[in-house]
């Protein structure tokens, strides 16, 4: 049955509608979700269907991108836009922490990239030594912990680096660097 329903599941892109025989709808998700052995970074999170008839259903899907955070150490401009943009359309949960590494100032003059919170690379070693009260108390909001998604970047990717690396030699696991940053955000 799993050769047979995979080229089925390939044809439905995001969005798309289309009929299939309800026998073998009641394990499309499941099916795909646990026997996907190829490596795209993409997942179906939401699948709807609404029973027509006996015989047929119609089913949509949205097929949401899942980047793969472990194996990778940047995200480029495209990866990061299909994140926020689950996030904000609440298509998947936030899965990442993006932390903006730039000056006060430079923040002032422009703006933080969707989703982002702002910590200057001058007191990331005292933010990311805090206790989870002090963090609490000083940020009012959940500290991020060792094992999270955390995507740094700054104006134009120097600064993110080694934020990226202090926070790998303090223990976080998970951690990307945006390196075209600010500048690659804004840009066409």
């Amino acid at each position: 049955m799993y050769k047979f329903v995979r080229p089925l599941l390939k044809c439905y892109t995001p969005s798309c509608v289309g009929r299939i025989n309800t026998n073998l709808i009641y394990s499309f998700k499941n099916l795909y979700n646990n026997n996907n052995n190829n490596n795209n970074n993409y997942s179906f999170n939401n699948y709807n269907k609404i029973v027509l008839n006996n015989k047929s259903i119609m089913n949509y899907c949205t097929k949401t991108p899942t980047f793969n955070f472990k194996e990778n150490k940047t995200i480029d401009k495209q990866q990061l836009k299909e994140l926020i943009n689950g996030v904000e359309k609440g298509d998947n949960q936030k899965n990442y922490i993006l932390i903006d590494v730039r000056n006060p100032t430079e923040v002032q003059q422009t703006f933080l990239i969707p989703t982002a919170i702002h910590i200057p690379l001058g007191i990331l070693t005292a933010v990311l030594s805090m206790s989870d009260s002090e963090y609490e108390e000083t940020f009012n909001q959940k500290k991020f912990d060792v094992s999270d998604n955390i995507i740094f970047y700054c104006l134009k990717g120097k600064r993110s680096e080694m934020a990226a690396d202090l926070a790998r030699n303090m223990g976080y696991r998970t951690v990307l660097n945006y390196p075209g940053s600010f500048e690659d955000w804004v840009s066409n």
